[in-house]
């Protein structure tokens, strides 16, 4: 995501016409007379009775540019103007642009902690504001068998982020969900899901989570630890050889969840991290500079 200023010119326009000085003014910076009768700003216009040298002073707002002048001024420094019956009428344009600021490059990572078994991640490369990761397990613990399934923790750590994010939570088995640092303030929408019950301790969040579990609400999107690779391709049963069925069953699983979460958030997911069982996870954001 990449983060810049857009570039355009602000313009402020003195009109000077017989006796008579008006200032438009559309915003960037202020133009003042060296007398004292024009701030413009507040006080766009003048009267002059006698002839007289007018001299403009154009100043940029904070995160504005003088650009220079144009009209009766272009290409000086300073702008003086010669007012009265016989000058005739004048046009002086002061020409403001706002300071381009380059914002570094952002890195968003999930860091899975401790993790038994090979991981699988994504990164999009191109990130969306807000920023949408997504977690995966199967298990927080092992302790569970047939129609034993007590609950387990996990931790998700979230340093400072550069905007607002969603987050999506998924484990097969039930798990708490602790969610902990700076960046749990910028969570503008949780999301949990899996077979069992899915719980948020929401002490230190302001907002709720949406659960979509089979046994907790019956709303059940599955749960997803594997992130589909490009060459994966969900094949139907009958064409699956006996040895290959569970790899297949996970892809066809995997791009069902995917394919349903960012349904439901309306965005592609943008960073995903998934193993069979860990308790704690890092969500980071690393910069070009």
């Amino acid at each position: 995501m990449n983060f810049k200023s857009l570039v355009f010119a602000i313009i402020a326009v003195v009109t000077l016409a017989g006796c008579n000085i008006t200032v438009t003014n559309e915003g960037g910076g202020t133009v003042t007379s060296d007398d004292g009768n024009i701030y413009c700003g507040d006080i766009c216009e003048a009267s002059y009775s006698n002839d007289t040298l007018v001299t403009l002073t154009a100043e940029a707002f904070e995160g504005f540019i003088f650009q220079g002048w144009s009209g009766v001024c272009e290409g000086t420094e300073s702008c003086e103007v010669s007012v009265g019956q016989a000058s005739g009428h004048k046009k002086v344009t002061a020409m403001f642009e706002p300071v381009v600021v380059e914002y570094p490059y952002v890195y968003p990572s999930i860091e899975i902690v401790g993790a038994n078994v090979t991981s699988s991640t994504y990164s999009s490369g191109e990130y969306s504001e807000p920023i949408t990761y997504m977690i995966g397990v199967y298990e927080t613990h092992s302790n569970h068998s047939g129609g034993n399934h007590p609950m387990g923790n996990a931790t998700v750590n979230i340093s400072e982020q550069p905007s607002n994010i969603i987050l999506v939570l998924s484990s097969y088995e039930p798990v708490t969900w602790d969610i902990q640092g700076e960046g749990a303030d910028n969570i503008e929408r949780l999301i949990v899901h899996g077979y069992h019950d899915q719980v948020v301790i929401e002490d230190n969040l302001s907002i709720s989570a949406e659960e979509y579990t089979h046994l907790g609400t019956g709303s059940y999107i599955s749960n997803n630890y594997y992130w589909p690779q490009p060459e994966d391709i969900c094949r139907d049963d009958t064409e699956v050889p006996p040895e290959e069925y569970s790899q297949n069953n996970r892809i066809c699983n995997s791009i069902e969840v995917q394919e349903n979460i960012e349904a439901l958030i309306g965005q592609e997911i943008d960073v995903f991290a998934g193993t069979y069982s860990a308790t704690e996870f890092n969500i980071s954001i690393e910069s070009s500079e």
